[in-house]
């Protein structure tokens, strides 16, 4: 099971642009490492932009590799277990994308009708890119780190500089009322909660007739183990996918792996319940506080209490339909 994962194409990780000038430092460094001659000197060779070009797609192809490589193991181990982590980071992370790496280059240059042995790849670069698709991961984790903590102090101080902030809202059940059956799913759910994770049960159980409650769902489907269980919507802080697969990420901390997709998301989740902040990201708005701006990014700040390692950055596109449903929400409440 995922404790702290990041969901897919979230602010947890670098943006496309972030990898893009990335790309260029690296391609640039190497060529200026594999020859004597200075950067004045190469830029009036035209076989430079060649080579540079070349470079570029390369190192891009390699940091795409190492980024969908890190949310996968997200999915599977969280950083924080780091000693069953770091082996499959090496494994999947780095061995492969090495061979990839001499796999293109020499490709590069049987396109460019040049000598690769004699070029010196082998010897002199491919142990640098060794190191620098390392550096990647480790830029990859720090990046995660840095985000996490930025996250909880803007919370901290939207608490510290907001009182208001910390009052307890009414349960979600007051927004929509569930009937009885739904109800003791509710306390069912709750009860398997408290639990120890290892004495979950062997068999899930089953959605009942109110799955779907006003034509939104009451209760989700997700997987622990390759076993299912259903959690009231209630109990949810954060639903995150990116294409198929994603997370449900509970209120007691833990996270269960869900097989939605997006469309589906927004046809059956309760807009009075969740709002979507970016592709494939909802929040409840009952763990919502309000907003901060930091430059031109705006995030969700989330109540005292609540989990600090969520993407909470809300993209250009949510942004008016974020900023319309929590006033609604507000209003609903007062």
């Amino acid at each position: 099971m995922n404790v702290n994962a990041s969901p897919t194409k979230t602010s947890l990780y670098f943006s496309g642009y972030t990898k893009a000038i990335g790309a260029v430092v690296v391609s640039i460094s190497l060529i200026l490492l594999s020859t004597e001659e200075t950067f004045l000197e190469l830029i009036i060779v035209p076989k430079f932009y060649t080579s540079l070009c070349f470079g570029f797609l390369i190192a891009m192809l390699l940091i795409e590799f190492i980024h969908w490589i890190n949310v996968l193991l997200d999915h599977i181990y969280s950083w924080q277990q780091w000693q069953r982590r770091i082996p499959l980071q090496l494994i999947l992370g780095v061995l492969p994308l090495i061979c990839l790496d001499w796999l293109l280059v020499k490709g590069m240059y049987f396109m460019a009708h040049d000598n690769f042995e004699e070029s010196g790849f082998t010897e002199k670069i491919l142990p640098l890119n060794t190191v620098l698709i390392c550096m990647a991961h480790l830029l990859f984790y720090l990046r995660h780190r840095y985000l996490a903590n930025k996250a909880a102090q803007a919370a901290y101080s939207f608490t510290t500089t907001n009182p208001a902030g910390n009052k307890t809202d009414a349960q979600l059940e007051n927004l929509t009322p569930q009937s009885n059956n739904n109800d003791s799913v509710t306390s069912g759910a709750n009860e398997v909660e408290t639990g120890v994770l290892q004495t979950f049960p062997a068999k899930a159980p089953k959605p009942v007739a109110t799955f779907i409650h006003h034509g939104y769902w009451a209760v989700m489907e997700g997987s622990i183990q390759n076993k299912k269980y259903t959690y009231p919507v209630t109990e949810i802080v954060c639903i995150a996918t990116a294409s198929v697969y994603g997370d449900i990420y509970l209120k007691d901390g833990r996270n269960i792996n869900m097989k939605f997709r997006k469309k589906i998301l927004r046809k059956c989740l309760d807009p009075d319940i969740f709002v979507e902040i970016k592709g494939g990201i909802f929040f409840a708005y009952d763990v919502i506080a309000g907003i901060q701006s930091h430059g031109k990014e705006n995030v969700v700040i989330l109540k005292e209490g609540n989990r600090s390692d969520l993407p909470v950055s809300i993209s250009r596109r949510f942004f008016p339909t974020f900023e319309e449903g929590f006033s609604a929400y507000q209003r609903r409440k007062n």
